[in-house]
């Protein structure tokens, strides 16, 4: 049973009620192109969706017709939509609605067009990107070197300090001995008092 209402005035125009479903992702494409009149349609991968379509004159499904591949996406109507539907693939429609076909390649060339403005876009960005990347390496660079200074300074004050230390423990050590100087008077001391104690 049909999930639309075609219209009496146009076998073409079916009208879709809210959660009805247009496209299912995954299904053989049977040539048929959509045309969006009236209402909002929702796009869904899997049960996320992508996209919201609304306006008047959007064509909807018409790549996988182009292409000849199964339908990519699914299509609800998240409003009540007047749609148009036309059947036989592009080669029919080339024929029998000439209007229509110039309608639908106008659009992709409109696509193509801003497809490529896209890329252009992208890949300023992406060049833009790599000066940057280059930039930060170079920044990189400096800092490492940099590191690798003051972890030698570091190593130095480090080598200081243990020297310091060694002359400190030294002195430390000394401190408690006379030198020889100060032995010599001490036993010179020691003689003289021998000597006059005996006296």
């Amino acid at each position: 049973m049909a999930n639309y209402r075609v219209s009496s005035e146009d076998p073409n125009l079916r009208y879709y009620e809210p959660g009805a479903v247009i496209i299912a992702e995954g299904e053989e494409n049977d040539g048929t192109i959509y045309i969006l009149n009236e209402g909002k349609l929702g796009v869904y991968k899997g049960v996320r969706k992508v996209a919201e379509i609304e306006g008047n004159g959007v064509f909807v499904g018409e790549m996988a017709v182009i292409m000849n591949e199964p339908r990519t996406a699914t299509v609800k109507a998240l409003t009540p939509c007047a749609v148009m539907a036309y059947t036989g693939g592009v080669g029919v429609i080339m024929k029998k609605l000439p209007a229509v076909a110039e309608k639908l390649f106008s659009t992709l060339a409109s696509r193509i067009e801003k497809t490529e403005t896209e890329c252009k876009k992208l890949a300023a960005h992406m060049e833009e990107l790599m000066r940057e990347n280059h930039r930060m390496n170079q920044e990189v660079i400096k800092l490492t070197a940099r590191q690798r200074s003051l972890k030698e300074q570091i190593e130095a004050a480090e080598n200081q300090i243990e020297d310091l230390k060694r002359v400190k423990i030294e002195i430390k050590g000394r401190a408690g001995k006379p030198t020889e100087e100060e032995k010599k008077r001490d036993e010179g001391k020691k003689r003289r008092w021998l000597f006059f104690g005996r006296g």
